[in-house]
């Protein structure tokens, strides 16, 4: 027996046979196993389904220095089932579905509930798309919070009655003023990251068909003005020109790389040294790894 996750965030068509798709189940979650048997390949797909073609495997909870990472792992293989998108939650975000994934949904150290995609899992019947099961990917990061401990400052000590201190005068010899050499802006990293916080990845994972939200951030000695869209594939962006420091880069990849490959986004990003002087701008890449989600038994 088979569950499926699906792959695309694109709304049903309304050109699609008013039997061929149910739209949820309905009320509380199913059971991730099928209660429908999976029949020969339907005649025609609506607008929005795919066939699964990445199992889910887990939920996955990674942690480098202070960056914890929540993410869901997949393993490639073509299956007879279908999944669509129900809907792209942000970090905290609420969603009427909570609670009907038969995987849940995590939550970060404080307690908000992370970011992810639900995703709705179907079987065709020779007749319609009858759905089995939602399933939550997650998709999410966040810093340590560290408390700074407060430097106590130096005490020094107080003269006893049996010492004096005697000023002597002395008069210091010439020195030249060093000269200082012109600053030089040093090397800039660019990437971006999908929760929208501080964290700065050049590679990242998305679900084929989610729309993200990315934030672009950038290391260096330099504040980040504005930020514009070179090339790379990206299937639905804010591409065109410049954008503010503060404006997200709107993405939905529905195409899969080439296997092995990721696509690769090129960046500019327009920068005012911290030491003053004029904005300069500079070029980094950002690799984004496109998975078409799924579950299966």
């Amino acid at each position: 027996m088979k569950r499926a996750l699906l792959v695309s965030a694109i709304v049903l068509s309304a050109a699609a046979p008013a039997d061929a798709v149910v739209s949820d189940g309905g009320g509380a979650s199913r059971s991730p196993r099928a209660t429908a048997t999976p029949a020969a390949s339907p005649p025609r797909v609506p607008s929005g389904v795919y066939r699964v073609t990445d199992v889910y495997v887990a939920d996955v909870v990674t942690r480098s220095g202070d960056l914890t990472t929540y993410s869901t792992t997949t393993q490639h293989r073509i299956t007879d089932t279908y999944a669509r998108v129900l809907a792209y939650v942000g970090t905290g975000v609420r969603s009427p579905y909570d609670g009907r994934a038969f995987n849940g949904r995590a939550s970060l150290s404080d307690g908000t509930l992370v970011a992810g995609t639900y995703y709705q899992n179907f079987v065709f019947d020779g007749t319609r798309f009858q759905p089995v099961s939602i399933v939550f990917f997650q998709d999410d990061s966040e810093l340590a919070r560290r408390r700074a401990a407060t430097p106590q400052p130096a005490r020094t000590p107080t003269p006893t009655t049996a010492t004096r201190l005697v000023p002597v005068p002395t008069t210091p010899a010439p020195v030249a003023a060093p000269r200082t050499p012109a600053p030089t802006l040093g090397p800039i990293t660019i990437g971006v990251d999908p929760s929208g916080g501080p964290a700065l990845l050049d590679s990242i994972e998305v679900a084929r068909g989610a729309a993200y939200a990315l934030r672009v951030n950038m290391r260096g000695a330099a504040t980040l003005l504005a930020w514009s869209f070179v090339g790379g594939v990206n299937d639905a962006t804010n591409t065109a020109g410049w954008h503010d420091a503060t404006a997200p880069l709107q993405g939905q990849w529905l195409r899969l790389a080439p296997p092995g490959e990721t696509w690769v986004l090129t960046l500019r990003v327009r920068v005012a040294p911290s030491f003053g002087g004029s904005p300069v701008e500079r070029e980094g890449t950002v690799r984004v790894g496109v998975r078409s989600p799924a579950i299966v038994d």
